[in-house]
């Protein structure tokens, strides 16, 4: 739940236009699922360039997430997960 909270507040960091294509593409932060073709129409793109944008803005996304919080937590649950696992 904490890593959602901050995967949202990177989300928000991102610009209007990549905000409006990640979530719909993928139905997430309070936008609804919609396919390609509608997504380019309400963008005024072609359905090739959504996939592009779509890509470029979760890669921009990635970046704002590697020093997050929610990156250092899910990184520290993985270390305790393994530490577990073999018995550390």
């Amino acid at each position: 739940m904490v890593t959602m909270e901050c995967l949202r507040e990177e989300f928000l960091q991102l610009s209007k236009k990549d905000q409006d294509i990640l979530g719909r593409y993928f139905g997430v932060c309070g936008f609804p699922k919609s396919d390609l073709r509608e997504i380019a129409m309400r963008n005024l793109m072609k359905e090739s360039g959504v996939e592009k944008a779509k890509d470029q803005a979760v890669e921009r996304l990635r970046d704002l997430c590697l020093d997050s919080l929610a990156w250092k937590l899910r990184r520290a649950r993985r270390m305790i997960e393994r530490a577990v696992q073999f018995g550390a």
